[in-house]
């Protein structure tokens, strides 16, 4: 449980930095006067960009081979025995959401609409808590289960690890190929 909230922690940093980064690039994009309509028209180009991102991550997908990267066995790196090592867990963490592009995908297009759509105090503040929640629920849908299960948490969390394990490369591609759609359907329908 201690490594579960660790890793929330770390990923929590990064939806934390990138929101500020996109927030504050934003506000000087309106700040430097800009023509009226620029930020919806990069807001959609944003979209598009991404879109293309995500299909080609659902393209290399197909492409490879589905056996190439599982392990056979137990790996050295087995996080799951052993003494706590908090930094290793908080690195692993940030290293895991910096370089997630389906979630970074996700998350850079929901804060610019949220960042120039105008509002300002606690409107704003809430949207960006509501994305960040969407955004984290994989790192502490675990930790919720965990207290909700009690003693059968552990176990339940096995199987859907097992499962996902197994299915990994076919829910990567369909959540790649459904938010493409939806990113460049959005863009193209903001440029028209």
């Amino acid at each position: 449980m201690a490594r579960a909230a660790i890793v929330l922690a770390a990923t929590t940093l990064v939806v934390a930095v990138v929101t500020l980064v996109v927030v504050v690039g934003d506000r000087r994009t309106t700040a430097g006067a800009t023509p009226t309509g620029t930020a919806d028209v990069v807001g959609a180009w944003i979209r598009i960009v991404l879109a293309v991102l995500l299909l080609a991550t659902a393209l290399r997908l197909l492409l490879t081979d589905q056996h190439a990267d599982q392990p056979s066995g137990t790996s050295p790196a087995d996080t799951t025995t052993g003494p706590l090592r908090p930094l290793r867990f908080f690195l692993l963490g940030v290293g895991a959401m910096a370089t997630n592009a389906t979630t970074l995908v996700l998350l850079i297009p929901a804060v610019h609409t949220v960042a120039t759509a105008g509002l300002r105090g606690t409107q704003e503040l809430s949207l960006y808590v509501t994305i960040a929640f969407i955004v984290l629920l994989p790192a502490y849908l675990p930790l919720l289960a965990l207290g909700a299960l009690g003693r059968r948490g552990p176990g339940a969390l096995a199987s859907l690890n097992t499962w996902l394990g197994a299915h990994n490369r076919t829910v990567e591609i369909v959540v790649s190929l459904g938010f493409a759609v939806f990113l460049g359907w959005t863009g193209f329908s903001a440029l028209t």
